[in-house]
């Protein structure tokens, strides 16, 4: 059965257990009209004029559900003014004025230095405009007054530049949810870039909150909002918005956490806000009182940051499990570059023979089973390799364990490293790499539920080096599964999980059901794409295209459609914003979100 066969069968089996016929044929419809229709990516500015004008309709749906609420929550809006800002007032003020939610109030820090005539914009006679002068010195891009909390009366901050621009439903659709929820105490959105021709572009339409994204990326800068008592809460006072949203990465759970998946803040475009080097540095120093050995550099697309997180001395022994069978030439290959290039100074190797018989693959598997520091065990029967890699890690000795395909070729001397330094991290379950077809065109780099049917791999064929979307192929994120081609996991969370399950997934989704146990037990799943590995996928087994093996593949997608269900559709990496029919990190035309002021 080829992919796409295989996706489809997926999602057929899904719309019918929820006996959703009407679904299924609505599907098959829609798949029938774009085989003859080229998929064509929608704009963002024709994304925008669909889904974000507001009717007056809308507007008054929105502001009923504001009354509804009772007390209002009150939001204050910062910004730091300096010279060269002021151009910028007008819109942004405007954009405030023009607020269904009416309980704002904007607190401006302004430079001395600029003229009184200057800042009639904020001398506007309405009485939630207030400016507050402050030395230049305070007024760096990002920096948050000492005072704040005492100038600010809003239940709820939000901090905003003078060159942002808010949606007219921005602080209505913040107090909402901030008013559904009282454990919510941070509310982040999208955003987007404005043209000089005021056509919006360059979405960022961002993922639930995954912490490892705040951490590299900022992720919710200057589009978030936060409960006035939580600011407080968290100490003495910030010096930059981006050193607070590092906190908050480190402090928040999930649960207090509320995405809005919508561009509510537009950016007038112009050079991109980063870090200096003087930054860099003082975030390594806050991140090391978490996380001791941390260090910082700036990653690969120049704006995001790479967290190396160090290996204990000595090194946990790291156990790789190698399932095989006969082609003696790819089992020589991965275990020669993997004994070659394998920068790690403790790896017991334990290679799980399937019957094979081909000379060269025997010779080659005795050769592997007179090392001091490798197990040799066999597997009989049919293919199941859940069931293999369940002996191996019987077999094995390591305190973390790394499942890798016969048919991957270590070329980057520091992958082990790598993923052995986010299993030192308790929070973190499961680790997976970047791996790339022979063209250096890339095979995996996470898994995302839905994308193509059952799941799929984002960024699937980009170009290596290629930043990927938003930069997320620079740096280390949580994702909803990675692939068990090649896949970190400490032993004590393999034991706590049960390992695979060889009875019910023993050939397909072994790994993901993986993935997904070890999220429902509170891990993350992480990718970096700072173990690179090549892998000639499938080569060893060869694609699923045997028509005797239709019955076994159907009945494992529906043991994880009926184990997983919904929970198939919470993707920790990707928006509802995006494309799952497309090939991924691409606008949707319809997105699977419905707006606080949908009808």
């Amino acid at each position: 059965m080829s992919t796409s066969m295989r996706r489809q069968l997926g999602t057929a089996i899904s719309l019918m257990r929820r006996g959703n016929l009407h679904g299924l044929g609505r599907r098959i419809a829609d798949r029938h009209r774009r085989s003859r229709v080229p998929f064509r990516p929608i704009e963002h500015a024709e994304w925008w004029a669909r889904h974000a004008l507001l009717s007056d309709r809308e507007r008054l749906i929105l502001g009923r559900r504001l009354v509804k609420v009772g007390d209002l929550i009150r939001v204050t809006v910062v910004v730091s003014v300096g010279r060269r800002d002021v151009a910028d007032l007008p819109g942004l003020v405007g954009s405030l004025m023009d607020q269904v939610h009416v309980d704002w109030e904007l607190v401006a820090y302004t430079d001395p230095s600029i003229p009184e005539a200057s800042l009639r914009e904020l001398d506007c006679g309405d009485s939630r405009v207030r400016r507050i002068s402050m030395t230049a010195t305070s007024l760096r891009p990002g920096m948050l007054p000492n005072r704040l909390l005492n100038d600010a009366t809003g239940d709820w901050l939000m901090f905003l530049h003078p060159e942002d621009r808010l949606h007219e439903a921005a602080l209505a659709a913040i107090a909402l949810r901030a008013a559904a929820d009282s454990r919510f105490t941070l509310v982040y959105t999208d955003d987007d870039l404005l043209d000089a021709s005021g056509l919006h572009q360059n979405p960022n339409f961002k993922p639930p909150w995954n912490p490892d994204l705040v951490l590299a990326q900022g992720l919710v800068d200057h589009t978030f909002a936060i409960a006035r008592q939580t600011l407080g809460d968290l100490g003495p006072p910030f010096a930059s918005i981006r050193k607070l949203t590092m906190e908050l990465a480190l402090a928040l759970a999930g649960s207090e956490v509320c995405h809005l998946p919508f561009p509510f803040c537009s950016r007038v475009r112009g050079p991109t806000r980063q870090s200096d080097q003087a930054e860099v540095q003082e975030l390594s120093t806050r991140l090391r009182r978490w996380h001791p050995g941390t260090t910082i550099e700036r990653a690969t697309d120049g704006s995001s940051l790479r967290i190396r997180w160090p290996v204990p001395d000595p090194a946990p022994r790291v156990s790789i499990l190698i399932p095989t069978r006969d082609h003696g030439r790819l089992l020589e290959r991965c275990i020669d570059s993997l004994l070659s290039i394998t920068r790690y100074p403790d790896v017991e190797l334990v290679l799980v023979d399937h019957d094979s018989c081909q000379r060269r693959a025997r010779r080659i598997i005795d050769r592997i089973s007179e090392r001091p520091d490798s197990t040799v065990i066999t597997h009989t029967g049919p293919f199941n390799y859940a069931s293999m890699m369940n002996q191996a890690v019987e077999a094995s000795t390591g305190d973390y364990l790394c499942l890798l395909n016969n048919d991957t070729e270590v070329i980057d001397p520091g992958w082990l490293t790598e993923m052995a330094g986010h299993l030192t991290r308790d929070e973190v379950g499961i680790v997976g790499a970047l791996l790339l077809f022979g063209d250096r065109t890339i095979q995996h780099a996470g898994v995302h539920p839905g994308l193509g049917g059952l799941m799929g791999h984002g960024h699937k064929h980009r170009r290596h080096g290629d930043h990927g979307y938003h930069g997320r192929l620079t740096v280390a994120h949580e994702v909803a599964a990675v692939t068990g081609a090649c896949l970190g996991i400490r032993r004590t969370t393999w034991d706590l999980l049960g390992g695979m399950d060889q009875d019910h997934l023993g050939v397909a989704y072994n790994d993901v059901d993986l993935c997904l146990r070890a999220r429902s037990a509170g891990y993350r799943v992480l990718f970096t794409p700072h173990a690179v590995l090549l892998h000639h996928e499938s080569a060893s087994r060869g694609p699923d295209e045997d028509p005797a093996h239709n019955d076994r593949l159907r009945g494992e997608i529906e043991v994880m459609q009926a184990r997983w269900g919904s929970i198939l559709e919470d993707d920790p990496a990707y928006s509802p914003n995006l494309d799952l029919d497309g090939g991924g990190f691409l606008t949707a035309d319809h997105p699977r979100w419905t707006p606080p002021w949908a009808i």
